[in-house]
């Protein structure tokens, strides 16, 4: 499991696929007002284009969604003026 605000590239991990990435995003008061974003890239380990991509920009969210390919990859998570948890699941 990741937490966190703002920008994060997580550590690398394997799924021999499918693979569910559930994330959750809550957004707290800032000078910004309401407009808080999350974006997810499914990285291949040793590639520079996302295998997926997630988004979330409701002001509090939780979804889930799946990689289906097998692999190893990482997660680029970006984010503006919110918190989130993501994790994958095997």
């Amino acid at each position: 499991m990741w937490e966190g605000a703002g920008d994060k590239n997580t550590g690398i991990f394997t799924t021999d696929g499918p693979c569910n990435v559930v994330y959750s995003r809550t957004r707290d008061a800032t000078e910004y007002g309401d407009m808080g974003i999350l974006s997810i890239m499914v990285m291949p380990h040793n590639g520079d284009f996302p295998v997926e991509t997630f988004m979330a920009s409701d002001q509090s969210t939780s979804a889930s969604s799946v990689i289906y390919e097998s692999g190893t990859f990482y997660l680029k998570i970006r984010s503006a003026n919110c918190n989130w948890t993501v994790v994958a699941i095997e």
